[in-house]
């Protein structure tokens, strides 16, 4: 059994509860603990706990994490239209969340952010000591563009780096074992309206997903992304960035990964980062991703987390 502790900011595209609901259903994976980020009102973590208690896994320990970005003071709320009816779950007193990482870093859980790393690089400044020789996987990060054929989209368009770069800079200034899935390369695990249909069908939690991801797919315009990028299916329903991200902190083998030193630099206010052999940061860079034995390693997950759930 390996252990790991999800942080993420659930709530807003569909691919977090797709991560979560993935995790669940992989029978060597242990959550000890998951914390939200950018989450002022605690409807992040009350959304989370939803799932886990109609999962049947409430033995998740779940805290609300930093409610702004190191950055900016920007607030970001979770969608109403998907999670209308949320009990809010604040942090019971300050620090909280820090107390919920520390616990998973006594038990070595690997730490996958698939949100902005806010709570990653206060968790940093606090208990830096922790953080040493752990394993922090996460989502975001610019070293080449995308290969021919995907959206030629640049470091501007990475979420979880972009909203607070000063967490990636503490982040990468700790002594962690950072492994990075690029923006560019995470675009590789997308999944079809065929796989969408098959997660409606895995289960009461499946249909509640399935119900998000066409939304997310209109108000992307996913299936006119595929049709004018030819190394994307016509029928595309969306990328799973951050159940990609979760996969390859469990030690998934259906990703190349390479090792880096990395330097991060900011050009026009945008982070990104070079290689740099001589001053740059050991990182673990994933390259490319099997986009076949993703979609049904993922989907298979989902299914086996409702196997047991009534219908």
């Amino acid at each position: 059994m390996h252990h790991y502790h999800l942080d993420t900011d659930f709530g807003g595209d569909p691919d977090d509860f797709a991560a979560l609901l993935m995790l669940l259903g992989m029978p060597d994976v242990r959550l000890t603990g998951i914390t939200t980020v950018l989450d002022e009102t605690g409807h992040r973590a009350g959304a989370v706990w939803q799932v886990l208690q109609a999962a049947g896994r409430t033995d998740i320990p779940v805290c609300a994490g930093a409610r702004v970005g190191l950055t900016t003071s920007v607030r970001a709320g979770i969608r109403a239209d998907f999670w209308p009816n949320v009990e809010p779950r604040p942090a019971r007193e300050p620090g909280e969340s820090i107390t919920t990482l520390e616990r998973s870093m006594w038990m070595r859980s690997v730490l996958t952010l698939i949100g902005p790393y806010t709570n990653g690089a206060m968790f940093e400044r606090v208990r830096g000591g922790l953080m040493r020789e752990r394993r922090v996987v996460h989502m975001g990060g610019y070293i080449f563009p995308p290969v021919a054929g995907y959206p030629q989209w640049t470091a501007a368009d990475d979420f979880n780096v972009q909203f607070d770069t000063r967490a990636l800079e503490e982040l990468y200034k700790s002594f962690a074992d950072i492994t990075m899935v690029p923006m560019p390369v995470a675009m590789q695990a997308w999944i079809t309206d065929g796989d969408v249909d098959r997660i409606e069908a895995s289960g009461p939690l499946g249909q509640q997903l399935a119900g998000q991801v066409r939304a997310w797919g209109v108000d992307q315009d996913w299936r006119e992304i595929g049709i004018s990028h030819e190394a994307l299916p016509d029928d595309l329903a969306g990328i799973m960035w951050d159940p990609v991200t979760a996969l390859i902190a469990t030690g998934w083998d259906g990703a190349t990964l390479e090792e880096m030193n990395l330097m991060p630099y900011i050009e026009n206010g945008i982070i990104q980062f070079e290689q740099d052999d001589e001053n740059g940061r050991p990182v673990t860079v994933v390259t490319s991703i099997d986009t076949s034995s993703f979609r049904e390693a993922f989907l298979r997950a989902i299914e086996r987390a409702q196997e047991k759930l009534p219908v």
